[in-house]
């Protein structure tokens, strides 16, 4: 008999709770009245504004179509190192008591900016594409971040445009997703940075690089191991379903073994309830806990019963939802 359990049954936990929480965030409308939801940028403002990467420019705008400039990029990454004390600015162009003054002289004695080479940074100049990707580098060489990424900057047609200096930062870049190209196969290196795409890409640059958490992987399981996959609808498991068909066992591997986090959090012991899935293998099983948006896993250095929370991209986990709420009684 094939029966459907209600989803609201299974939001009984802190844990399930916590995870809603964030999504929730994702879903809500931006914070700026020039700011749609239906806009490409929308998600990238939201986050920018709530990880306090990136505020508004008055009067409850946040100005997306406008130039993001020089001085704002270094305050972004000066706010990120909690706003250390600095000595005065080295160029000639940036006044003591200009809001970037302090982020630029931290910038510069730390390798991160060099300015133009004749005593001035041009803080008000917008930040052109490779400017960009330039001075993320720099900061992320500073921080001893991986820079081992590479990407092809001459797969662009226009690849052959960016300047000597920024080559090796643009292929870092492109290597680790934090920048891409403006269509038609165009870079647009010297290309100024709106801030909505400023948005976009510090969002990326804050998950991939600062938290390192863009990208990676959770499992690496043999689907030739696997002799039968159970899926139910968790811990109290009105529900549940198991596949022995080979071709099934396989999708549902490589869906697992693909699944990607972009963000993590460790939540204390609690009991919850999420989706289930169980691998039964030939050397004994794996099985963890998911929702649509991500996965819980035992927080191993952490007390007994602690998870980890890690969150991928939005519904990818639809299908499995599925099996387990169309799941058949295990009598």
């Amino acid at each position: 008999m094939r029966k459907k359990a209600l989803s609201f049954l299974l939001v009984c936990s802190v844990l399930f709770g916590a995870f809603q929480s964030t999504a929730l965030a994702a879903e809500a409308a931006s914070p700026f009245k020039d700011v749609n939801t239906s806009d490409w940028f929308c998600d990238a403002v939201q986050y920018v504004y709530e990880n306090d990467l990136m505020s508004g420019t008055g009067n409850n705008n946040f100005s997306p179509n406008e130039a993001a400039t020089r001085g704002m990029v270094v305050t972004i990454l000066y706010n990120m190192e909690g706003k250390p004390e600095v000595s005065n600015s080295p160029f000639t162009d940036v006044p003591a008591n200009e809001w970037y003054a302090a982020p630029i002289a931290w910038a510069s004695a730390n390798g991160i900016v060099s300015g133009y080479g004749d005593g001035k940074f041009g803080p008000d100049a917008p930040v052109s594409r490779e400017q960009l990707a330039t001075i993320l580098y720099q900061y992320a060489r500073y921080k001893q971040y991986d820079l081992a990424a590479q990407g092809s900057v001459f797969a662009f047609s226009d690849g052959d445009q960016a300047s000597r200096y920024a080559l090796t930062p643009l292929s870092w870049a492109i290597g680790k997703g934090i920048i891409s190209g403006v269509g038609s196969n165009l870079l647009d290196p010297a290309g100024n940075t709106e801030r909505s795409h400023m948005a976009a890409v510090m969002k990326s640059f804050h998950e991939k690089v600062v938290n390192g958490l863009g990208e990676k992987t959770l499992f690496n399981i043999d689907p030739s191991e696997v002799i039968s996959i159970t899926v139910d609808n968790g811990d109290s498991k009105l529900t549940q379903v198991t596949i022995t068909e080979r071709k099934q066992i396989e999708e549902i591997v490589k869906l697992v073994n693909d699944f990607t986090y972009i963000a993590s959090q460790k939540i204390p012991p609690a009991t919850g309830c999420g989706y289930y899935i169980g691998f039964k293998t030939e050397s004994g099983g794996i099985g963890f806990e998911f929702w649509s948006d991500g996965v819980k896993l035992d927080d191993k250095e952490g007390e007994p019963g602690a998870s980890i929370n890690y969150y991928g991209k939005a519904g990818y986990f639809d299908s499995l939802v599925t099996l387990a709420d169309n799941a058949t009684d295990p009598m």
